[in-house]
């Protein structure tokens, strides 16, 4: 079943409704040189492990996981599951964290920035656990990618689409991205290296505070594909015109004004308060793996 009927009816801005799962924070960690995270001997290892704790060890944490963007191997992915944001506001303010944060500008690693955003994904977990799962013996070489749509500050998600020729009834522009997401995530997941996955994953921006209402909006969707060859062939514009220039990414980059981002992530570590993540064969699509 596709995970885009976890998060209809979740309004653009505002974190889940669930009593364990509130949103996702996704947070890019660029160093002005690929640090091994890896190799415990490193001061950017002993780093990184001392921040996984700090936010694992959060009671308003569930699941964590990490990966190095592929074309950008200096940028390290930090995806952290929230129960509210309350908690996060409550760990973001603390004093550990604050002494983290001096530690990474300490001058001990390369470290050079860091960007962080909100995003309301899928409530049911195995869906988020799926697209942000490690290599296994079922796909070894597989890779996240990231589809980040972002608009203005005036766009509205929850107005009337006046351009929306697709349909005779009134829709939002929410309702009608959201669509356009729906085509491009049943092509994707029956492409050749989309079949490993049963669904994508999907969510708008959250709003942390009345301040953020004038901050760039954004969309992200997420799918895990068998290899990296294989996300090139389907997302590649140079590779398959028909689905970037007329087809429904075209038409999603249209209505996200403010840019489009395409990034490949291989995972390399997930801890949580839950058991660890197996991928497993699919017996629903032929041919195919699940997770």
């Amino acid at each position: 079943m596709s995970s885009i009927s976890n998060t209809v009816g979740t309004p653009a801005g505002k974190p889940m409704q669930s009593t364990d799962y509130a949103f996702t924070e996704i947070t890019s960690f660029e160093f002005t040189r690929q640090v091994s995270i890896e190799d415990d001997t490193t001061p950017a290892c002993q780093l990184w492990a001392k921040t996984v704790e700090a936010y694992i060890s959060h009671a308003g944490t569930t699941i964590l996981a990490w990966g190095r963007v592929v074309e950008s191997p200096q940028v390290i992915k930090l995806v952290v599951d929230w129960k509210s944001l309350e908690s996060r506001k409550d760990f973001t303010s603390s004093r550990e964290l604050v002494k983290l944060r001096s530690q990474w500008h300490c001058g001990s690693t390369p470290f050079q920035s860091r960007t962080t955003s909100l995003f309301a994904l899928p409530s049911y977990a195995p869906t988020r656990r799926n697209v942000f799962a490690l290599p296994s013996r079922f796909s070894e070489r597989c890779v996240s990618v990231l589809l980040t749509f972002r608009f203005s500050p005036s766009y509205d998600p929850s107005a009337i689409d006046e351009n929306d020729e697709a349909s005779t009834a009134p829709r939002t522009k929410q309702i009608v991205f959201e669509n356009l997401w729906a085509a491009l995530s049943r092509a994707a997941l029956q492409s050749d290296g989309g079949v490993i996955s049963s669904s994508g994953a999907q969510g708008w921006y959250v709003e942390e505070n009345e301040n953020d209402k004038g901050q760039t909006k954004s969309f992200i969707g997420i799918f895990r594909f068998k290899d990296l060859e294989s996300a090139h062939t389907f997302f590649d514009p140079q590779r398959n015109r028909d689905t970037h220039d007329e087809g429904v990414i075209g038409k999603m980059r249209g209505i996200a004004d403010a840019g489009f981002e395409i990034e490949y992530v291989r995972m390399i570590g997930e801890k949580g308060s839950e058991p660890p993540f197996e991928a497993r064969s699919n017996p629903f699509v032929g041919g195919g793996k699940l997770f």
